[in-house]
């Protein structure tokens, strides 16, 4: 994926320096690109991972037990973002985190009626492929061994994390040889690139390119 990435990239900015980054997975994938242009020459200005784990430092145990502690932990952290909000923007978030449920509910139900061999509408199978695709990601995400990289990294994480990810660096700490700025921000997972928290990661991110 970061090869291709890259590929497409190029085609608009044939050279560096290069500004790159990311969130959650996409993240991963911007620290690939990110080594894969240093190792060919190119110069990365700055690498921002936005509420990126390094998967390949996470104790994997009972994935049925941890991926059940996960979705517990995440209705947890979407009620803390709630109770930060009030009025319009509280009713908002609301509005935004149901409907992702509601269509991901869906995806879920689509993938069930097809292991049944029953019909669905054509116009749900965007869903159910994004699910699909997303269990991919996830193996990949997985499976990928990070080699060392040398670059200037910000890393924007909420003010607390999973339980299976206790590292205050995201596990990126022995992965990185520069400088890891490290912005902690007032909101709890799953939050920051949903308005109102994400005028305040942009504002992050906007300063950091501008220096």
């Amino acid at each position: 994926m970061a090869e291709d990435y890259l590929t497409q990239i190029k085609l608009i900015q044939p050279k560096g320096p290069y500004n790159l980054g990311g969130y959650c997975m996409g993240g991963t994938i911007a620290y690939e690109m990110s080594r894969q242009l240093k190792s060919a020459g190119d110069d990365v200005n700055i690498l921002l991972l936005l509420e990126t784990y390094n998967a390949c430092t996470i104790e994997n145990g009972n994935t049925i037990i941890n991926r059940t502690k996960e979705r517990l932990e995440n209705l947890k952290f979407h009620f803390d973002n709630i109770k930060i909000l009030k009025g319009a923007e509280r009713a908002d978030f609301i509005k935004i985190k149901t409907e992702t449920f509601l269509m991901r509910s869906s995806a879920r139900m689509n993938k069930i009626q097809t292991k049944l061999g029953l019909e669905h509408k054509n116009e749900q199978k965007s869903g159910y492929i994004s699910l699909s695709l997303r269990k991919i990601n996830d193996l990949a995400q997985l499976k990928y061994k990070p080699l060392l990289l040398e670059c200037n990294v910000v890393l924007l994480k909420p003010k607390i994390s999973f339980s299976s990810e206790p590292d205050p660096k995201f596990g990126w700490g022995d992965f990185i040889k520069g400088d890891i700025k490290i912005f902690n921000l007032d909101v709890a997972p799953r939050g920051m690139l949903v308005e109102p928290f994400v005028k305040i990661t942009a504002r992050i991110i906007d300063q950091e390119l501008t220096k």
